[in-house]
């Protein structure tokens, strides 16, 4: 089993530095890293929601057969579209 050591994050905080010009830097690099963490999780809600939408899909695929076995309708072979994982 791995075992982590815990490695501090060495980085100034604005309030460490009486320098405008270094305060200045330091909270454009966190915004900057914001910025990338709001991208990244936009791409995974995009990604989700693709994910939630062919689940739909499945689902109503699955409700379409029960349908037909309800109806006492035989089964009928068909083409699946294959992006089941």
């Amino acid at each position: 089993m791995r075992t982590w050591k815990f490695i501090p994050k060495v980085a100034t905080s604005p309030t460490t530095t009486t320098d405008t010009t270094e305060r200045r830097a330091i909270l454009d690099d966190a915004l900057g890293r914001v910025d990338r963490q709001v991208a990244t999780l936009r791409t995974k809600i995009d990604r989700l929601e693709a994910m939630i939408a062919e689940a739909h899909a499945r689902r109503a695929h699955l409700e379409n057969h029960l349908a037909e076995l309800d109806a006492g309708a035989e089964p009928t072979p068909h083409a699946h579209d294959g992006s089941s994982k």
